[in-house]
């Protein structure tokens, strides 16, 4: 049985505890981690990881970009979801 198609692009929302900052496919995010830059592409495997304040790099399916500041936050990744959740 041949392997399944790899995705293309994954769900991305970015979220405060008061609204929703961004909500969109995209094709790649590279997120700053504590310790150094986290890139996340479609068919990531699942991950939790800590933000520090910076940018996040987004490429949407369109291929424009898109770069969202960020206060310290967490990043969720797993089954082409990404979530960040920010300024808490």
């Amino acid at each position: 049985m041949p392997d399944p198609k790899p995705s293309e692009d994954f769900e991305l929302i970015v979220v405060t505890p008061d609204k929703v900052l961004f909500e969109s496919r995209a094709k790649r995010l590279i997120a700053p981690g504590i310790f150094q830059d986290i890139a996340i592409l479609p068919d990531h495997t699942p991950l939790y990881s800590e933000l520090k304040e910076g940018e996040l790099d987004i490429i949407m399916t369109n291929d424009h970009p898109k770069k969202i500041t960020i206060e310290s936050g967490v990043l969720r990744c797993k089954q082409n979801r990404v979530s960040v959740i920010t300024g808490f």
